[in-house]
């Protein structure tokens, strides 16, 4: 996926877009290029990277990680899954509609 290429390299601001191309692509067709995945988890994995992509972006980190817990098992911080879905909810629409007025 070229959004996944971009974001190693760096390129924050094209692997969003990217990200929202491809989710915009998904849910188009309904369906998936690669069937050893399932749709699911090609639309989670993409809403997840345009998440990452675009918070790194904006010069935060990617993930929404929660500073008030203590660190896990693996000493890393843990991310607040509510602030996780609401996040990507709010950048997919935001992504979704920078690319209809792109278009438009």
């Amino acid at each position: 996926m070229l959004a996944q290429l971009l974001f190693r390299d760096g390129r924050y601001e094209e692997a969003a877009h990217e990200a929202a191309e491809a989710l915009d692509l998904f849910y188009t067709l309904a369906s998936c290029w690669d069937k050893r995945i399932p749709f699911r988890q090609w639309v989670g994995f993409t809403r997840l990277l345009l998440l990452r992509s675009s918070r790194k972006a904006a010069g935060e980190e990617s993930m929404p990680f929660r500073n008030d817990q203590a660190p896990n098992f693996h000493h890393g911080p843990l991310v607040g899954l509510k602030q996780l879905v609401t996040e990507m909810n709010s950048h997919e629409h935001w992504s979704r509609t920078s690319l209809s007025e792109e278009r438009g």
